[in-house]
């Protein structure tokens, strides 16, 4: 490959080969109104990703029986002051605080009129009432309920005040919604001092997700049945949240907002709930790292920041600015200027009573005018958002309209993310490769660096499509802790294009050889160019695309006439043309161009502009298509001859014996290990599989011992996969062996969940990468039709990837029509909380238990 601008130091004639020409070569003849760069140019890129590694206690056993029902549910106390404002008093009712008679809170609600009253309905399984008793006070009447007839209270004692007292109790209450009312009877006073009532959840979900795409962040909320007025405060770890900026409480609901979990780390963030009296309760967030953007934070004293009059700042003002400081004016036509690369921007500033208006301009284009008067102070407030601008350099400024003041706290730069995940975690234990998604064309992919090493592709990592997997091996000869690795990407050809608004405007270059290819970027932006070769129009391309690719072949022409040509490409529509690339097959005379007579190009017609260009793919591509990837075989797959008669369905293990109060019983077919662990993510076996099935069928003694050349008779599962052989759900090898010790991967898993659902007459749509032919594209189907088991986001079902523990018995409860069971207020295993994706199935699975049929679906746990 020969760089023709190497001879603008040397005399250089290339005899044969390709020859690339970049769009600053001196021979590009370039007419019209054109520029370099400018911005317009893709320049390289890298993302690090982090993965976590780690190597989890204990070694892979065999399996063994493990798991108890979880406990009771624990009931909690939440007190309720009575300035609550889920209480609703009815009368004359005052209210008095300061009080240093002993009283919760230091304040009651009291009332002298006979039939005030006061309601309170909430939800829970118990209330006291909380007052003082005293020789002024008489009696109260209890309705609980809509009572007929209510309960007579005396809160009057003869002797000095008592405060704190329960003097009306209501346990064993319905898990449900209650109305208390309580009507003053008698004596001068009746007083409100707190209400304690007993709840089984504080939470009514304690698991929430949250995901980072663009279109997919969301707060999370959740509701409190003991109010949101009972709530103190919410931690993460040691960390309290701000109420207002990082969440809201407000009729009885409470939202984490999502702009604080954007900002905390993929994975999942226990948020703990404090509430009155003491009881607390764990919000577990699973947050995916699937934002396809990152920010970087420009605060309102960076030098890039062009302020436009009479700016001054302020610093030190402990207002809860972004790092304590803000830029302002107080005059009207003041601005600032920012330019920035990425695809969005965000402004954050102060509102208050003293600010007004300002205008925004994007690229020069006046977007809108946005406030930011307030009634009250609010810091860090995002005044103006755009998104979905083309990947390159823009330019916000915004201008002082109204109002004393004028204030920029920071700037929130949109930048799009190159690879999906950004972070990941492997664990030696139950290691298995990682896969990592391109953002960007693969054609840029510029290979992965940890440190000054180079990962070697093929060795280290593989390259296949837009996805980049990590080899197991590499990984499992890191050090524990935190790996960085950098994922490069290139840019446009050099780094560097020419571009031109103006239809009309070209570009010509003349080459000595046999053909010739013109490569440049495709975008949005970007419409038709006219193509001639030595003064005659070979035809019209299109340059257009949904998103900025680079280094697209746009023309190419082949088998030329040996000698000199001249290519010559015309703005025909669109907003931008680009050149970046050519590529030319030199002349096996080897002739230089600069020596030969230049031919006279034809006049260039003038064009037609479009308003739009038509996004369709250029008349003529010489490229060849790729050949389509069949995915992945399965390595020795077991034998998949059908036999003539199918293996009978099996029923679900302890078929549920139906009792007079509608109760159900399951066995477990799925055991834990003696440490108390599940092991939910460790790949399972071919052996761990047929002990599955034959626990999961409740499988007869088989008729013989298995007769594979690796099972021997002792063991531990020769007689499950003897018996998983006899009833036809798993076969062995043609070489004579079962493979106990292999994994089960996706694709038999399929096969096997195929012959045990009844649900076989709902075929799937298919996935990408599960081609006509595989072996097991029918049970693949059918098992996704059933939906027993679904595929990826990005379209594959990766056929063969192995299945882990928790996958496996999800797939067989949804076979088997078994679960998911719910009810549980404890896990049984140490390494599966109640936030697991799967725990629901792994609590079917591995405990016996007693059900009924729950409402929407699945198994509610009954005593």
């Amino acid at each position: 490959m020969l760089e023709p601008h190497a001879s603008r130091m040397l005399k250089v004639t290339a005899k044969s080969g390709i020859s690339t020409v970049n769009d600053d070569d001196t021979n590009v003849r370039y007419t019209g109104s054109w520029q370099r760069n400018g911005g317009k140019e893709q320049t390289p890129g890298s993302q690090d990703i982090t993965v976590k590694i780690t190597d989890s206690a204990g070694a892979p056993g065999d399996g063994q029986p493990g798991g108890e029902l979880p406990p009771n549910p624990v009931t909690r106390s939440v007190y309720i002051n009575d300035n609550d404002s889920g209480i609703v008093y009815n009368g004359s009712w005052s209210s008095q605080s300061g009080r240093t008679a002993g009283d919760y809170g230091a304040d009651v609600h009291y009332t002298e009129t006979d039939g005030d009253s006061f309601v309170y309905t909430f939800k829970g399984t118990g209330i006291d009432l909380l007052t003082e008793k005293d020789s002024s006070q008489g009696d109260v009447l209890v309705y609980l309920d809509d009572a007929a007839s209510p309960q007579t209270v005396s809160t009057y004692t003869p002797g000095a005040k008592e405060a704190q007292q329960a003097v009306y109790s209501a346990t064993g209450l319905a898990d449900g919604e209650h109305t208390l009312k309580v009507v003053k009877g008698s004596g001068q006073y009746m007083l409100l001092d707190a209400l304690k009532i007993s709840v089984n959840q504080l939470l009514d979900s304690v698991t929430g997700s949250f995901d980072k795409a663009p279109d997919k962040q969301a707060d999370v909320a959740v509701t409190l049945p003991a109010g949101s007025d009972s709530l103190l405060e919410i931690k993460n770890g040691g960390t309290a949240l701000v109420k207002g900026s990082d969440y809201t409480a407000s009729g009885g609901v409470v939202k984490i907002r999502k702009e604080y979990l954007f900002n905390l780390p993929s994975g999942t963030a226990e948020l703990t709930f404090f509430f009155d009296g003491g009881a607390s309760e764990v919000l577990t967030v699973n947050i995916t790292g699937s934002a396809s953007v990152r920010y970087s934070m420009i605060n309102n004293d960076d030098p890039a920041i062009a302020y436009n009059g009479s700016w001054s700042r302020s610093t030190g003002r402990g207002m809860g600015d972004y790092k304590d400081d803000v830029q302002y004016t107080e005059t009207n036509g003041d601005s600032f200027e920012y330019t920035f690369r990425g695809t969005g921007i965000q402004l954050y500033t102060e509102r208050d009573t003293s600010q007004g208006d300002m205008d925004i301009y994007v690229d020069n284009q006046f977007q809108q005018t946005v406030s930011a008067y307030h009634d009250g102070r609010q810091a860090q407030q995002n005044l103006f958002s755009i998104t979905g601008l083309p990947e390159g350099f823009h330019t916000l400024k915004a201008v002082k309209k109204s109002g004393t003041f004028m204030l920029l706290d920071m700037l929130k730069v949109e930048i799009p993310d190159l690879v999906s995940p950004v972070e990941a975690a492997f664990d030696r234990a139950a290691s298995a490769d990682i896969e990592v998604k391109l953002l960007r064309q693969p054609e840029l992919f510029g290979g992965i660096s940890q440190g000054t090493y180079k990962l070697v592709e093929g060795t280290d990592y593989t390259l296949t499509g837009d996805t980049v997997t990590l080899k197991q091996a590499y990984l499992a000869a890191q050090s524990e802790g935190s790996l960085q690795l950098k994922f490069a990407f290139t840019g446009d050809y050099q780094n560097d294009v020419h571009y031109t608004e103006t239809d009309g405007d070209y570009f010509e270059y003349t080459f000595s050889g046999t053909g010739i290819e013109l490569l440049g970027p495709k975008g949005p932006d970007m419409g038709d160019m006219e193509i001639y070769l030595d003064g005659a129009s070979v035809q019209t391309v299109s340059a257009y695309s949904d998103n900025r690719q680079i280094l697209q072949r746009l023309f190419s022409l082949e088998k030329l006439t040996d000698g000199v040509h001249v290519l010559k490409a015309v703005k025909k529509s669109g907003a931008l043309m680009f050149a970046d690339q050519l590529k030319f097959s030199v002349s096996t005379a080897g002739t230089d161009p600069g020596e030969q007579p230049t031919p006279t190009p034809t006049p260039t017609p003038t064009p037609t502009p479009t308003s739009t260009p038509t996004p369709a793919p250029p008349v003529v591509s010489t490229e060849t298509p790729g050949s389509v990837n069949p995915g992945p075989v399965a390595t020795a797959a077991p034998s998949a001859s059908p036999s003539t008669t199918p293996p009978a369905t099996p029923a679900p293990s302890a078929s549920p014996q139906a009792e007079q109060d509608g109760v159900m019983k399951h066995s477990a077919y799925m055991s834990g290990y003696p440490d108390g662990s599940f092991k939910p993510d460790q790949k399972i076996t071919r052996a761990e599989m047929a002990a599955l099935l034959f626990k999961a069928a409740a499988g007869e003694k088989p008729k013989a011992a298995a007769a594979f050349s690796d099972v021997p008779s002792g063991y531990w599962a020769a007689e499950a996969i003897a018996g998983a052989a006899e009833t036809g759900l798993m076969t062995g090898y043609p070489d004579g062996s079962f493979k106990p010790k292999q994994h089960i991967t996706r694709a038999e898993m399929a096969s096997l969940a195929a012959q045990l659902s009844k649900r076989s007459d709902v075929s799937g749509e298919g996935f990408t990468d599960v081609a006509a032919g595989h072996w097991a594209l029918s049970a693949i189907l059918q098992a996704q039709g059933a939906g027993i088991l679904n595929g990826y986001t990005d379209g594959t079902f990766r056929p063969g990837k192995a299945l882990t523990r928790a996958e496996a018995v999800t797939a067989v409860n949804r076979a088997l029509g078994r679960g998911p069971l719910f009810g549980a207020e404890a896990s049984p295993w140490s390494d599966v909380p109640l936030t697991h994706w799967a725990f629901a199935d792994i609590l079917e699975a591995s405990t016996a238990h007693a059900y009924k049929a729950k409402a929407g679906g699945g198994e509610e746990m009954s005593n």
